[in-house]
């Protein structure tokens, strides 16, 4: 399992902290993940944080045997935030695996109980806040019917918009470090969505996953999808292997960086509408194709470094 680093300055913090940022689960029944979650406990343990940042997809695949209502998917979530809090406080976010259409209140209300000891679920106003530290922890994931897996119709922003409006400033604490954990970074960047004032402009960091190695952007994925539909009718024999070409243009950029007008959301760290914003490539062996080989090259976990900068050195900067 490897970690990438990033760094961040601020002067609203009391002193230097380090989040471990792990996204993309993508916990699946059928084994006990037993190496999995020893591989995860001894990278986050190297790191040593002061928090543990869970950003959504604990769930694999959208079925309701793998969301918070079933126990058996709740027992296996459990067995790695117990194992996790022993190396540090746990704050977590839903994504959009953890969202279900029909039943999307219902599932963020069980998302919410599983508030422990040193695990503590954020979602919309539901916040944790470090006084010691002056840092204010706050999750968002848009309703299941606002998500799209790239660029939203205008619909889904103004759904997005309103719930936003709606459920984000109240969680944003004045004079904090207010840290966003929001799992699809499109929230964070949509040029719609910041010109109408989003409130995530008044976050000083977003922590996001959801693309693992990257996403391109809508006129690309539609090009790859006319293309293979194509290629299939004049290669009928190579049907199922130029459907894994429509997967390459949804998560797994092998660049692993953005290309101008191409991919807007590879993983790393980027500046949306002023904010800071780090994008994880994924703790699982998950991809937009499916389950990937077992190979802890393929999961990643983000060290962030938030350094308290003094006001005036900031200022003079």
């Amino acid at each position: 399992m490897e970690v990438e680093k990033y760094e961040v300055k601020t002067d609203k913090i009391s002193s230097n902290s380090t989040l471990a940022v792990v996204t993309d689960l993508h916990l699946r029944g059928g084994g006990d993940n037993t190496r999995h979650l020893k591989s995860l406990l001894e990278t986050i343990s190297d790191i040593t944080p002061a928090y543990i940042c869970l950003v959504g997809d604990y769930a694999a695949g959208h079925s309701a045997k793998n969301n918070f209502l079933s126990p058996e998917a709740k027992k296996r979530l459990l067995r790695y935030l117990h194992a996790l809090r022993e190396i540090a406080p746990i704050i977590m976010s839903l994504g959009n695996h953890d969202v279900s259409q029909g039943m999307d209140e219902e599932l963020r209300k069980e998302f919410l109980t599983l508030e422990e000891d040193d695990i503590h679920p954020v979602d919309r106003t539901q916040v944790f806040t470090d006084e010691s530290k002056n840092i204010n922890f706050l999750g968002y994931m848009q309703p299941h019917d606002a998500y799209a897996i790239c660029d939203m119709n205008r619909k889904k922003r103004l759904m997005v918009l309103d719930d936003i409006r709606q459920f984000m400033p109240p969680a944003i604490k004045d004079g904090n470090y207010n840290i966003g954990l929001i799992h699809t970074p499109i929230i964070a960047r949509d040029k719609f969505l910041l010109a109408n004032g989003s409130p995530t402009q008044q976050l000083d960091l977003i922590l996001s996953g959801h693309h693992h190695q990257g996403l391109l952007d809508y006129r690309t994925i539609d090009t790859i999808n006319k293309a293979v539909t194509t290629l299939q009718k004049i290669f009928p024999g190579h049907r199922e292997a130029l459907e894994k070409l429509r997967y390459l243009g949804i998560c797994e950029n092998p660049l692993n960086h953005p290309l101008p007008f191409i991919n807007l959301y590879a993983r790393g760290m980027h500046e949306f509408g002023g904010v800071p914003t780090i994008i994880s490539r994924g703790a699982g062996n998950e991809s937009a194709s499916g389950p990937k080989r077992d190979n802890p090259k393929n999961q990643f976990v983000t060290q962030v470094d938030i350094i308290k900068q003094e006001e005036n050195a900031s200022k003079s900067m």
